[in-house]
């Protein structure tokens, strides 16, 4: 009849832990390493792109309403140390949060502007 026992101890216990096991026949000792506690997963509460840096830059050059297309911002986000790429991204969250209007592939304008008040301004 064969048994399995399970001590927890800690490393520095573990030489007087296989000591105290010598009277056995052939003690097999095998140390498992205790894994850590998982850790809890909280997901990052993030502010809206509008709130942001280059956010409100991209709402900036709108301001003036006037459609503008993602390479005609390239140079002032390139002047404001921003990858010019990222215009499209941050022009694609302003559409969702409702800021923004995609007029087609790659031109935008600030929401609720039309042709007429673009042309007025």
């Amino acid at each position: 009849m064969r048994f399995r026992v399970t001590f927890d101890v800690d490393w520095s216990e573990l030489p007087r832990m296989i000591d105290a096991t010598e009277q056995f026949d052939a003690p097999d000792v095998e140390v498992i390493k205790e894994k850590a506690p998982a850790k809890t997963s909280r997901k990052r509460e993030r502010k809206p792109v509008s709130e942001t840096g280059l956010g409100k830059l991209v709402l900036g050059l709108l301001a003036d309403g006037r459609a503008w297309t993602v390479k005609e911002m390239a140079q002032p986000l390139i002047e404001a140390r921003y990858k010019p790429d990222s215009a499209v991204g941050t022009c694609s969250s302003l559409v969702a949060e409702g800021k923004v209007d995609r007029l087609e592939k790659g031109v935008y304008r600030l929401a609720g502007e039309t042709s007429d008040q673009a042309a007025a301004a």
